[in-house]
């Protein structure tokens, strides 16, 4: 279980968590295939469209191709804004393959608004097995705590 003063959420056992910083973490699996990465700021007013942060949460993919999902979602009680796509990432002397969905909310909390967004991602191969196993429980198990 991972929690900050904004929301919680379960990982699987053996994944490893990283606080990149106070508002921003990465979840990833041992070897590397699958990764879940939750961001949160204040977004006065909701300047930044919801629509936006999730298109925005896609942009590392090169030679992108949308894949056909419902534009939003029901997660914790509240409605996001969802993309998804395949394309390729580089790293290191390697290219994959990935299959990534880019969620984004901006729920009113007694601090203000707060922007949230999460992104999930496997190589493109194994996602659906990923969301099965790891992700669809991971983002049930999302609750907001503020």
């Amino acid at each position: 279980m991972y929690s900050t003063s904004w929301y919680t959420i379960r990982y699987p056992a053996g994944w490893t968590k990283k606080e990149i910083t106070a508002e921003w973490v990465l979840f990833f699996d041992p070897a590397g295939d699958y990764s879940m990465a939750i961001h949160s700021w204040f977004n006065p007013e909701a300047s930044i469209s919801v629509d936006s942060v999730a298109e925005h949460g896609l942009i590392a993919l090169r030679d992108r191709q949308p894949v056909h999902l419902p534009l939003t979602i029901l997660l914790a009680g509240q409605r996001w804004s969802q993309r998804a796509a395949i394309g390729w990432v580089y790293g290191y002397r390697k290219r994959a393959l990935i299959e990534a969905v880019s969620l984004a909310a901006n729920p009113t909390q007694s601090s203000g608004t707060v922007t949230y967004s999460i992104i999930y991602d496997a190589l493109a191969p194994r996602f659906t097995q990923a969301v099965k196993l790891y992700f669809a429980p991971m983002l049930q198990s999302f609750r907001f705590t503020a």
